[in-house]
């Protein structure tokens, strides 16, 4: 694979919501295959406190969990101002297709059925997280997201 390409793969962010800690194994192990780096939260309040804390490029939100649910969730990330733009996937299972509308209506971009296939999900996520992008070179500069960089990846730009 070209090495942009990577290391431009590698610097996505996806968090991961879902109460079922084997669902969250799973997933993150998939996609740190992939180079993504994943952080992950089992309820609506670490959920979005991670959200506004680490401005993930993209979140997976499972539509059904105790409390809150991910109905509940993405309404509240696109109600936030910072947050709006990153895209939600739904992850409902097979026989809850009849939430599909619901998925759209509150502001998710897109959905994958439990089981997941995982190149199908790995796939929706390039695309989404290329979507982001794009929309947001058409935004004007006072408008963009800043692009917030690690301590330590600034230290490697700076050459001594």
């Amino acid at each position: 694979m070209n090495k942009n390409v990577e290391n431009n793969k590698a610097e996505k962010t996806i968090l991961i919501v879902d109460d079922k800690q084997i669902n969250i194994d799973f997933l993150s192990n998939s996609l740190k295959r992939e180079g993504f780096r994943v952080i992950s939260a089992r309820d609506a309040v670490s959920a979005l406190n991670l959200a506004k804390n680490k401005s993930p490029d993209l979140i997976l939100l499972d539509a059904h969990m105790p409390e809150k649910n991910g109905f509940e969730i993405c309404q509240e990330i696109k109600k936030t101002e910072d947050l709006t733009a990153i895209p939600v996937i739904f992850m409902i299972s097979k026989q809850e297709k009849k939430y599909l509308n619901q998925c759209y209506a509150v502001g998710g971009a897109d959905y994958v059925c439990k089981p997941i296939d995982i190149i199908i999900l790995i796939n929706r996520i390039k695309v989404h997280i290329e979507l982001r992008e794009l929309k947001e070179k058409l935004l004007p500069p006072s408008k963009r997201r800043k692009q917030q960089k690690p301590l330590h990846e600034l230290i490697k730009m700076v050459s001594f």
